[in-house]
């Protein structure tokens, strides 16, 4: 029995050594660009990096059809994902330069806003006053996380977490009914 399977495999060209060799190619390539796809397209290159994963387990199998297809795959998303980083990374850029601008107006607005409408005279309500602090304080804190992970490179991360500080400063904003 295990002489025919050995004898089918050989056949087919699927021996344990070309699955492997095919899943180390389809690493390698991903390996060349995983740093900037993590940081720019970060659910694309963890897809990416689950069918690594599972070529690997058909490796370990003896799934090696499966593997070959699989790295396959891999090197294909790869060369997508690859082709398409560069256009990604520009227009997370050119977001990220919008929101650094956007989002420190947005909070100097409400800063400015409870500074004059929260003293003994103003008009905010005390409880309207503090949810407007407390909502403050966590999109100010959502923007710093966003600073730092712009200078740790993670762009993909810094938009996501500008834009949702953006969001939610845009939304006190109206609820508080000022006027940028």
């Amino acid at each position: 029995m295990a002489l025919c399977l050995a004898l089918l495999c050989a056949g087919c060209g699927l021996d344990r050594d070309s699955a492997q060799a095919a899943v180390e190619t389809s690493v390698k390539e991903f390996d060349e660009i995983s740093v900037v796809a993590l940081n720019v397209a970060p659910d694309d290159a963890a897809a990416i990096q689950d069918m690594i994963d599972l070529s690997e387990e058909d490796l370990a199998s003896g799934d090696y059809r499966a593997a070959v297809a699989r790295s396959r795959q891999v090197r294909q998303r790869t060369r997508m994902l690859s082709d398409s980083l560069p256009a990604l990374q520009t227009r997370l850029s050119s977001r990220w330069e919008t929101l650094s601008e956007v989002v420190p107006r947005a909070i100097q607005v409400l800063e400015q806003e409870l500074l004059t409408n929260t003293d003994a005279a103003g008009l905010m309500a005390r409880t309207q006053a503090q949810h407007a602090t407390l909502e403050l304080d966590e999109q100010r804190q959502r923007w710093t996380d966003a600073q730092i992970a712009v200078q740790e490179g993670q762009l993909a991360q810094a938009v996501e977490l500008a834009e949702d500080a953006r969001g939610r400063l845009v939304k006190l904003i109206s609820e508080l009914h000022v006027s940028p």
